[in-house]
C-alpha cells in the first residue's frame, strides 16, 4: 500500500532593520539576533543592520537582541509580515573602581616566578 503525503509549505517572513544605542543613538555592531520561538539567529553586522526569517506559523513574534556590556531586549513585532524596524538597546552601567592586574601586580603579591635553569 502507498500513502501519500501532501507537501505542506512552510510560509516565512522577513524582519530587517537597525540596532542602536539607546543613549548615544549610534548603531550597534556585532551583537546577536534571534527569535527563540522560531530557533533562528543572525550576527548584526558592522553597520548595526541585520535581517533575519522567521516562520510564519506562530500567531505572535519577538525578537531578542544580546550584546556585551548591554541589556538583552525583547521586543515583540507584527507576525506574518515582511517589516523593517529599529531596536534600541540599553548600555549596561558599569559601577565601582576598575582594577588592572599586571605581571608587576602579581609580583608585589607575593607571588615570584623563577627561571628554570
Amino acid at each position: 500500500m502507498i500513502t501519500s503525503r501532501a507537501v505542506m509549505e512552510e510560509k516565512f517572513f522577513a524582519v530587517s532593520g537597525y540596532v542602536l544605542d539607546d543613549v548615544s543613538g549610534a548603531v550597534v555592531s556585532d551583537a546577536s539576533i534571534y527569535g527563540r520561538r522560531h530557533l533562528v539567529a543572525t550576527l548584526i553586522n558592522q553597520q548595526g543592520f541585520f535581517k533575519i526569517k522567521l516562520k510564519g506559523k506562530f500567531k505572535t513574534a519577538s525578537l531578542a537582541v544580546s550584546k556585551q556590556f548591554y541589556e538583552d531586549t525583547t521586543v515583540t513585532i507584527l507576525p506574518n509580515r515582511d517589516q523593517q524596524i529599529s531596536i534600541a538597546i540599553v548600555p549596561v552601567e558599569l559601577f565601582g573602581n576598575t582594577v588592572t592586574i599586571s605581571p608587576r601586580g602579581l609580583f608585589n603579591a607575593g607571588y615570584h616566578h623563577r627561571g628554570c635553569c
